[in-house]
């Protein structure tokens, strides 16, 4: 039975926004005169969200105009599968998502999120002038894709109505998990995984369909698990690059002053938004803290065990990549 606790106050969602200003001070295509619709996998009031947004407003600004771009955050455009495949096929322009949702486009996207390896996060070692940003570009087009921005959005931990603190306690446990492989491997650990969306998740728990879900500690508040739920494990599953990504094809239309600006606008954000998911995760942290919910982190052993477990799939889910060298190398890159 869950415990009865206070509803928490919504602080966090509301002071995103300002957090990223203070950060800031220091079939056919759509497009009709270089308006252009975002869509946003990220629930509104995420700071994630709140950096799409920003991206959208510096881009106005440095184009002097001549591109707008129409946000629609919380997926409310179209579902994250569906926006990727419209993006690489050119009838969408831009979308703002984690990298995991351009697998099914782009499977090179997956050395970005492989769960339960040892290396500093990925999103902050490609950004633009960086080898391994080189292997990724040269991957992405492929599937008519640009990196335009990328970031990190804090490891993602295990919310849920049970303590999950061991993989002993994984045992048995119905969990949804963000990607197939890191729901592969909670499956060596015994769990049961239950495919949903991020969205469906929320009210799957609620009426104990699942008791957990993977997901990073913004997304605790702004999908609203902090109503109900009383744990965030912090597991690190897998890392959580945020990008924004646009339509090769689309880019390299726009003069070549539009895409200096498209560039200098997803550097900015991406640099901006390291420090505001900084102060969001350290406030939400209070908050849920406050709130009563129990923020536990894992014994480096229990991690180490996990890890183990999924040696084996890592492996075949990189091999299934293709492109060997490509991968190898973009690793090296990451590892040094």
């Amino acid at each position: 039975m869950l415990r009865s606790r206070p509803r928490p106050m919504r602080a966090l969602p509301l002071a995103l926004a300002a957090i990223f200003s203070l950060v800031a001070c220091g079939g056919d295509s759509e497009e009709e005169g270089d308006e252009w619709r975002m869509n946003i996998g990220w629930a509104p009031g995420d700071v994630k969200t709140e950096a799409a947004i920003e991206f959208a407003r510096e881009l106005e600004e440095l184009s002097n105009g001549d591109i707008s771009i129409l946000e629609y955050p919380g997926s409310t455009l179209m579902p994250s599968e569906d926006a990727a495949q419209e993006l690489s096929s050119g009838t969408l322009a831009i979308m703002a998502d984690s990298a995991g949702f351009f697998e099914g486009v782009a499977p090179f996207t997956r050395v970005l999120s492989v769960p339960f390896r040892e290396h500093d996060n990925p999103a902050n070692l490609i950004q633009q002038g960086t080898r391994a940003r080189e292997i990724l570009d040269e991957a992405l087009a492929e599937s008519n894709l640009k990196l335009v921005a990328a970031w990190e959005s804090g490891p993602i931990g295990v919310v849920s109505t049970e303590p999950l603190e061991t993989v002993e306690d994984l045992d048995g446990q119905p969990l949804r998990a963000g990607s197939v492989v890191a729901g592969d491997c909670l499956k060596e650990a015994g769990a049961s995984i239950v495919v949903l969306s991020g969205s469906e998740a929320v009210d799957a728990m609620r009426r104990g369909i699942i008791v957990g879900s993977t997901i990073d500690q913004v997304g605790v508040q702004s999908r609203g698990y902090d109503d109900f739920a009383d744990y965030f494990v912090k597991w690190e599953v897998q890392p959580n690059p945020s990008t924004i990504m646009m339509n090769l094809d689309e880019f390299e239309a726009l003069s070549p002053e539009l895409q200096e600006a498209v560039m200098d606008a997803g550097a900015a954000v991406s640099e901006r938004a390291v420090t505001a998911v900084a102060e969001a995760d350290e406030a939400g942290q209070a908050e849920l803290e406050s709130a009563g919910m129990t923020m536990a982190d894992v014994d480096p052993e229990e991690r180490l065990k996990l890890s183990a477990m999924c040696d084996d799939i890592v492996a075949d889910s990189l091999a299934e990549i293709g492109s060997p060298d490509a991968v190898e190398e973009f690793l090296a890159e990451i590892e040094q």
